[in-house]
């Protein structure tokens, strides 16, 4: 079994092959809410755009980590392989050998697995090696079955896995595109002692990222590629946090604002809608809908006020063009 991560990649492993992975994103809708004589109605116009690249490891393998099932299945075969060595470690106790202890139960290897999660705190090293050390309780002290073992039967006949699974790794340096703009805004009424105030909201912002923005989009985008039937398989849909200008006016007053501020523009339901699309999806395509919002964008309610919200939005993405080798950002495409 090999599963990589790109922590773990040389860069000796890494194939010449550049590949160009490029996900447009665009949003546009409406929300509202009133309470009594308050009242604000928006209009949400976004778009979100990245072209990053990332490398071809050289190997092919039989597992895909990015799969949504992987743990389930993963967990699964480990059960599997488990019930078998038990199974093998009975037939051996009824012939009188000793087979040293039991395997761990699936309750003691997950708490052994939180431990280890906690000593290690993200030090892959540390995890594998204390892994390693379980392996003797995981597998029940047996290494292989003693000459004598009666063979277990099952009733699944073992099919030889293929490896078809192409990872692809962002790297330091790659070149990466980000643009996001945002031109949303709304317009309503706040009771007062003198009538109906109306108020204004704008929110606009056409950005491009940080430097480091840039490469944490491209070192976020792990990929897997199923060469056989020609599966894209991603993390899901991430874009950095958009800065930009917001403004408020209350009777014709500009009340707050800010010219350049992070903006909590893109909707998480919108997130959530894309990452469905992109955890596994064909190599390229597009895909529209409509996403009902359970969270205000531009427009702010009072307590008890009723909230709705729409937006229609379109999904578009490409994982087939190549970079040449010594090509920079300014090759990348903008759409």
């Amino acid at each position: 079994m090999t599963v990589l991560l790109g922590s773990q990649v040389r860069a000796d492993e890494f194939a010449d092959e550049r590949r160009i992975l490029k996900v447009e994103l665009t949003i546009s809708g409406t929300e509202s809410w009133k309470e009594g004589t308050n009242w604000e109605k928006g209009k949400i116009a976004q778009r979100y755009f990245f072209a990053t690249v990332v490398k071809r490891h050289k190997e092919l393998s039989t597992e895909n980590p990015l799969d949504p099932n992987y743990a389930t299945d993963a967990m699964a075969k480990a059960n599997k392989a488990q019930a078998k060595i038990a199974q093998t470690q009975e037939n051996l106790r009824k012939k009188g050998i000793s087979t040293g202890p039991a395997p761990m139960s699936q309750q003691d290897l997950m708490a052994a697995a939180q431990k280890i999660m906690a000593l290690c705190k993200g030090d892959q090293a540390c995890q594998q090696r204390e892994g390693m050390k379980l392996m003797p309780q995981m597998m029940g002290g047996v290494q292989m079955p003693p000459t004598g073992a009666a063979p277990v039967q099952d009733d699944e006949e073992e099919v030889e896995e293929t490896a078809k699974f192409q990872s692809w790794f962002g790297y330091e340096g790659c070149p990466t595109k980000l643009r996001a703009t945002v031109n949303d805004t709304a317009e309503g009424g706040l009771a007062d002692v003198g009538g109906v105030v109306p108020t204004q909201k704008t929110v606009t912002a056409d950005y491009v990222g940080l430097d480091a923005h840039r490469t944490l989009q491209c070192l976020g985008y792990q990929s897997v590629v199923d060469v056989m039937s020609k599966t894209l398989y991603t993390r899901g849909f991430f874009f950095p946090i958009v800065r930009g200008k917001t403004e408020f006016k209350e009777g014709g007053r500009r009340i707050t604002g800010s010219e350049d501020g992070e903006l909590a523009a893109l909707p998480g339901d919108v997130a959530t809608w894309a990452s469905g699309i992109l955890q596994k999806a064909p190599l390229s395509g597009s895909q529209s809908g409509k996403v009902k919002l359970t969270d205000p964008v531009i427009v702010l309610p009072i307590s008890n006020a009723r909230y709705e919200g729409t937006v229609d939005v379109k999904l578009t993405w490409s994982f087939v063009e190549t970079l040449a080798a010594k090509a920079d950002a300014s090759k990348l495409p903008d759409k």
